[in-house]
């Protein structure tokens, strides 16, 4: 199988800025360039899809496979602990809330 490259620029909350200069991208200071590695038919797709934004679409896909660890992980650990221990976490952090100036309920 065919493998292509494709540099990506993600900020840190996982949106994408970029802008052409002189045909090559410019960095923002919110962003890192990563090159990934992907199969030429994954890439292919990938271009179809994306309007002309790589870049963006592979953020988007990314933050949302991060969501998706996030909550396997969230739903692993309420099997773990159990409901009783996660209402008193939840009532523990009403507390915090309230204790907050004009954060009474």
């Amino acid at each position: 199988m065919e493998m292509s490259q494709w540099t990506v620029a993600l900020t840190p909350s996982g949106d994408m800025h970029q802008s052409k200069c002189s045909s090559t991208l410019q960095r923002m200071a919110s962003t890192e360039r990563i090159t990934v590695t992907l199969p030429a038919d994954i890439l292919a797709a990938i271009r179809t899809e994306a309007e002309g934004n790589v870049s963006a679409y592979t953020a988007k896909a990314l933050k949302a496979q991060a969501v998706r660890d996030a909550a396997a992980r969230l739903a692993e650990w309420q099997a773990t602990y159990g409901r009783e221990q996660i209402e008193d976490l939840q009532a523990l952090t009403l507390d915090a809330l309230d204790a907050l100036p004009g954060g009474e309920r």
